[in-house]
């Protein structure tokens, strides 16, 4: 019987970690595999790219962890969301969340195959240089961004960048800030995280100043 991937650790998703909304409702999983057939093809696609200190955070407490770093038998998490985390050696931090499926080792299985499509994507020629993996960088492995506007000419300055506008007016911003979110969604973009939140902090600070 196949296990997890040797050097893998099992850690506890604090409610911040995850990157934007979590999701409210959850698909039956299209996958017809065994828990070791999804052991084996991550641990085929964390070698690949040799992949340094993975990790799987799932919402389960410490204590329903081993300390080998693995989920006990009977572990049950509160939601299916998993983030996989590791170190690409050329790439640096990179984290891919998913939280579609209703199990999360069907969620676990889908970013062990997402892992597969973008390692075919270089070999393949498509790109070079490990490009297809740099919008999954770890947010704190990026170059220095302001992801708080301190003020609200600031706030409209990134809901103007991102909904695609020269700028917003001093009429109604809503408009502008649902399709800078639209664009900026992780589920339906290819904007990064931290754009995303960059966005969710602009809005914080409209709402304070009571544009929104």
């Amino acid at each position: 019987m196949y296990g997890w991937p040797t050097g893998l650790r099992f850690r506890p998703l604090a409610p911040n970690d995850w990157p934007g909304p979590r999701a409210m409702t959850y698909k039956q999983s299209p996958f017809d595999a065994t828990l070791g057939s999804t052991q084996e093809l991550l641990d085929r696609e964390l070698r690949m790219v040799r992949a340094a200190d993975p990790v799987i955070q799932i919402e389960l407490s410490e204590s329903q962890i081993r300390l080998d770093g693995l989920p006990r038998a009977d572990a049950r998490p509160a939601r299916p969301g998993v983030i996989i985390a590791f170190t690409h050696p050329q790439v640096g931090p990179l984290r891919y969340p998913c939280e579609r499926f209703r199990g999360w080792q069907d969620n676990v299985r889908a970013i062990a195959l997402g892992l597969e499509a973008l390692r075919k994507v270089e070999r393949y020629g498509i790109t070079t240089d490990h490009q297809q993996y740099r919008g999954w960088r770890a947010i704190e492995y990026r170059s220095a961004t302001p992801v708080t506007p301190v003020d609200v000419d600031e706030a409209l300055a990134v809901i103007a960048k991102y909904a695609n506008v020269d700028s917003v007016g001093k009429g109604p911003v809503g408009p502008f800030v649902r399709a800078a979110q639209r664009a900026t969604h992780p589920d339906t973009s290819d904007f990064t995280t931290e754009d995303f939140e960059q966005v969710q902090a602009a809005v914080t600070v409209l709402r304070k100043a009571g544009r929104l």
